[in-house]
């Protein structure tokens, strides 16, 4: 019997490719491959591995720049990752490029491996429907700030914070305003931030076909879910065996 060797890659790593940096330097994961990819011109690694007492770069990392996640996974081999993630990825990403994306995942992810990706709750729904129509058995789970800071990934960090930071300018609001007064500043809040989301998403390419304008519709059909206690999901998307 051929043992497969273990996988795990990271799409759109970011900048500070924190995470799956961690996860090769842990001793207890010194026989797993380690791929981290994104489409930045450059990804600073060494700086973290400084950081964190190493003398050189493990021998289970590798970090690319300069390359596309769909392209990365084209030239792959099926059945080659143990398991993928990527956070706040797929929002970046127009509708036709996801799907793209999502065959690739299912045909390069090994049998019952799975796909995990974390973005903000409102997002959900449209990507779980498109996770399923790929083949993917998925499972969906809403976050606080607080349950995403502990993921661990620079991406997850970041907008983490930009949540809790204005969940306290809101309760800083509340108190300043009258409920009459505070109600009114929310709301127009809402339609702004809605309106902006609208206009980036319509920009993208993949995003004007009319199945992508109806994909964006329904990724913005609930706002206030950006305002809730947990406004972040968390989907896992297996592969079936």
């Amino acid at each position: 019997m051929v043992r497969r060797v273990r996988r795990v890659g990271e799409l759109g790593t970011g900048l500070w490719p924190s995470k799956i940096v961690d996860f090769a330097l842990n001793p207890r994961h010194s026989k797993t491959e380690f791929v981290g990819v994104d489409s930045l011109p450059k990804v600073d690694y060494g700086r973290l591995l400084r950081e964190r007492g190493a003398k050189e770069k493990p021998t289970n990392l590798t970090v690319l720049s300069k390359t596309d996640a769909v392209a990365y996974l084209l030239a792959r081999p099926a059945n080659y990752f143990s398991h993928v993630y990527a956070h706040f990825l797929l929002q970046h990403v127009g509708f036709e490029v996801r799907k793209k994306l999502h065959a690739e995942l299912f045909r390069t992810l090994q049998p019952g491996a799975r796909f995990t990706t974390v973005d903000e709750a409102h997002y959900g729904p449209q990507f779980r429907s498109e996770l399923v129509a790929a083949g993917f058995v998925v499972k969906m789970k809403r976050l606080t700030p607080r349950e995403l800071l502990g993921i661990g990934s620079e991406n997850s960090k970041m907008n983490a914070q930009a949540k809790l930071d204005m969940a306290k300018n809101i309760r800083l609001l509340r108190l300043t305003l009258t409920a009459k007064s505070f109600q009114a500043a929310l709301d127009h809040d809402k339609r702004v931030s809605i309106q902006a989301v609208r206009q980036k998403l319509l920009a993208r390419k993949g995003n004007q076909t009319p199945e992508g304008r109806k994909a964006v519709e329904r990724m913005l059909s609930d706002p206030d879910l950006m305002y809730s206690e947990k406004p972040f999901v968390r989907l896992i998307a297996m592969k079936p065996r």
